[in-house]
């Protein structure tokens, strides 16, 4: 009986020891999954964003064709031409203004390839951006330009009450469209310059070890 416990016992431990030897080897063996590198996720968050904007631009071609078929069969084909000419005219000067001032306030300052090949994609994103949202207020604008008087003088000012009917609310929105074209520009360009600075600062760091070891090279 007692070398039966004894035989019990051994075939009890021996396996379990065994098997965990085996899930070492196994745990071993098995590769973790890693964070994959900047690039490759730039690269994929880059194809998904402008695949978005495509995508938003396919969407809005419908809506524009409908509009325009609206208004003309109502005999109305101007109104949608000058609603459609004011937009497209307030979408290019925001993309033209708001792009080159975020890309170019990084590329003259980023000494990194890689983030000044993005500053181009940033720009214009954020330029399409900035078009989309200046472009919906395209009716503050034709009132400014089309708008009348109403013969009647403000008593504070001396302006006729058609100015803040009509031109203020579109001075309003260039002051704030101006205001942000000047912090993302400032944002622009400190990001550029941190990006300088710490590759000068890398760079000093390596010379500095560079000659650490000659020195200790000559006096070895």
């Amino acid at each position: 009986m007692g070398d039966i416990g004894v035989g019990t016992l051994d075939t009890g431990i021996l396996p379990a020891d065994g098997a965990v030897r085996a899930s070492r080897d196994a745990s071993a063996a098995i590769e973790l999954p890693a964070i994959p590198r900047a690039d490759v996720l730039w690269r994929s968050l880059r194809a998904w964003i402008w695949a978005g904007c495509a995508l938003a631009l396919f969407r809005a071609v419908p809506i524009i064709a409908v509009d325009y078929w609206f208004l003309d069969s109502l005999g109305r084909g101007g109104v949608f031409r000058t609603n459609f000419t004011a937009q497209l005219v307030l979408f290019c000067a925001a993309l033209l203004t708001f792009a080159p001032a975020v890309a170019l306030s990084v590329r003259a300052n980023a000494a990194s390839p890689a983030l000044r090949r993005g500053a181009v994609d940033a720009g214009l994103w954020i330029g399409g951006v900035a078009g989309w949202l200046l472009a919906r207020q395209y009716l503050e604008f034709l009132l400014a330009y089309h708008g009348g008087t109403f013969g009647e003088i403000d008593p504070v000012f001396g302006r006729d009450v058609g100015f803040y009917v009509f031109t203020l609310p579109a001075i309003s929105t260039a002051l704030t469209a101006m205001t942000a074209l000047a912090a993302l520009g400032a944002a622009a360009t400190v990001i550029g310059r941190y990006d300088q600075l710490r590759n000068a600062t890398r760079h000093q760091h390596g010379a500095s070890s560079r000659q650490i070891g000659r020195l200790l090279v000559t006096r070895g």
